[in-house]
């Protein structure tokens, strides 16, 4: 089951063919959830997309959700950013344009002419097409080595892109730094 997380309630989804019953206080996906205001719904859970020959990948309906339908052409805006682990970051253009606001007032002259110069410079605009697809620049999908398929990795209000090698790969080293504290959390669940 996929939960998909808004700050006003929790739906759960049927992927890939897991059962569908909801957990107590747990409705089904709306039928409306494209309506769902901007800043309102969270990216959450993980995806294994197809990548075509043009970059392109077809958003999950869940992630397509979170874009609000008003000005159609800004609430399909996205930007992609490089991260340092060779994964992309994928935000919302208005969330990012939000980012870029606050990070200036908390960077030093030398920390903003670095984060200038390795993320900004460095970002790229793309767009959810009307299909629900989405490009990743050439550029970018060498750096993370994205080649046939991407994973997505839902985290609040960004998009994590990652080749499926290096996302496993990253997993192994999480769990083995942190096998005591993700214990300590999972606990508290």
């Amino acid at each position: 089951m996929y939960v998909y997380l808004s700050f006003n309630e929790i739906f759960a989804v049927k992927i890939d063919g897991c059962d569908t019953r909801a957990a107590p206080g747990i409705t089904k996906f709306p039928a409306n959830a494209a309506t769902i205001q901007a800043g309102s719904a969270m990216f959450a859970g993980e995806f294994r997309c197809g990548v075509d020959d043009k970059g392109r990948f077809v958003l999950p309906s869940v992630f397509r959700a979170a874009f609000p339908v008003e000005d159609e052409q800004l609430a399909k805006s996205v930007i992609i950013l490089k991260s340092l682990d060779h994964s992309l970051w994928l935000y919302r253009t208005s969330e990012w344009e939000e980012k870029l606001t606050a990070s200036r007032q908390h960077l030093d002259d030398e920390q903003s002419r670095l984060f200038m110069h390795y993320v900004v410079a460095e970002s790229a605009p793309s767009e959810v097409d009307k299909n629900g697809r989405l490009s990743i620049p050439k550029r970018h999908r060498e750096y993370a080595e994205i080649d046939n398929e991407v994973v997505l990795i839902g985290l609040y209000e960004r998009i994590e892109l990652w080749s499926p090698l290096r996302w496993e790969a990253y997993l192994v080293r999480l769990e083995e730094r942190h096998e005591m504290t993700l214990g300590k959390i999972l606990s508290i669940l």
